[in-house]
Formats: structure tokens, sequence, C-alpha cells
């Protein structure tokens, strides 16, 4: 897909909108990360993606990614909207209350992208490490443990997704549910497997999906 974005950009930006819409979080989630690998010719899909349902761990990776990589190129609404979407954050107990602690340290993990843009930012990162008592993990923390670092892999072989008829394969997708075990083959790897594939393999799948 990201050589197809090169040689055609209007038409890539049509196609990267469509996977925006999909229902599946793995198709969103290698969209925004196109948006990320090529946001002088996506920008204009950049609203699209900062909406809150989107800050959270499920898809993390590729925004805070595209967060830390872009913001300084942002307008200054969409700074504005970045900004005021973290604050809003809100992480609750099992007693279904607003938890300071988790709360701070969830946007601390979001502010960590851009709080070397501004001072409004770095601001807004001091208060969060301020309460929690010191810097978030790497925003990649679900990858990481006092083990090392983890090998995410796919719940389908990569050669298996690479063989597999492509009906047969969005099938499998779509009744693909993540139980989000760790160090078990989740989506974290089904995503990078599917991005690993060729251009041609990936845009028949991606096409029937959506």
């Amino acid at each position: 897909m990201l050589a197809f974005i090169s040689k055609a950009p209007e038409a890539a930006k049509i196609y990267v909108d469509e996977l925006l819409e999909c229902p599946f979080e793995t198709i969103r989630r290698i969209a925004i990360y196109a948006i990320d690998q090529h946001y002088q010719k996506l920008d204009e899909l950049i609203k699209q993606v900062l909406v809150e349902p989107y800050f959270t761990s499920n898809f993390r990776h590729e925004l805070w990614h595209l967060l830390h990589n872009h913001y300084p190129q942002f307008s200054e609404l969409e700074k504005v909207v970045v900004r005021k979407t973290i604050i809003g954050l809100v992480e609750t107990s099992e007693n279904n209350l607003q938890s300071e602690g988790a709360s701070a340290y969830e946007r601390a993990i979001w502010l960590k992208a851009i709080n070397e843009y501004g001072d409004d930012e770095s601001e807004l990162y001091q208060e969060c490490i301020n309460i929690i008592g010191g810097e978030p993990e790497h925003p990649d923390f679900s990858s990481y443990m006092t083990v090392g670092w983890v090998d995410h892999k796919s719940p389908i072989p990569e050669d298996d997704l690479l063989s597999m008829e492509v009906d047969i394969l969005v099938k499998r997708l779509e009744s693909y549910k993540d139980l989000g075990n760790f160090r078990e083959p989740g989506l974290e790897g089904l995503t990078k497997a599917l991005r690993a594939g060729s251009e041609s393999w990936a845009s028949s799948v991606l096409y029937a999906l959506t």
C-alpha cells in the first residue's frame, strides 16, 4: 500500500479514507500507519484520527508514533484538539470511580509523544508525571515488561497468511477476537504480519474487507 500511495497519492487518499471507515481495528490501524508513513500526501485525513476512540491502547502504537512524528506539522486547531482529547481521557477504578493516578498515567503516555513540541504540551506532561511520581513507561508498554521486549506473533502464521485464499483470510479476520493475553499471539502481531505482506496481496485483502 505504501508504494501505491507514492505512485498515486490522490487515489490513495480516497482508499485510505475508506480504510478508516472499516469496522475492523486491524485495518484502521494499517490506515493510521499509512498516514504516519506518508503524512505529506495524506495529511488531509488527520482530522479523522484525532478523535477519542483512537486514543486507546488498541491504537496506541500507530497513533502515538503518528503524533510524535508529525505533531509540529499540525495546524493550531488540530493541536488544540489533540491536547483537549488527551486531557479528557479518564480511567476508572473497579468501583467505576475516576482514578486520578491511572488517568494521569494514561494522559502522560500520550503527552510523552508531544511534550517536546511546546510549552503547553510540556506543562501538561509535567502535571501528569507529578501526579504519578515519574515518567510513564515506553509508549509501547504493551510490548514491554521487566523481562524484556516481546516479539509479537500473529495468531495466523505469516506463511499461512500469505498463502491463504483472500476470501478465506477475510472470513478469518472477520471472526478473529483478540483475547489480549500477554506473550500470546494477538492483534499486534496480526497487524504487523498484514503490513509485511506484498503490495498486491495486501491490496486484495484490504479491498475485500472494505
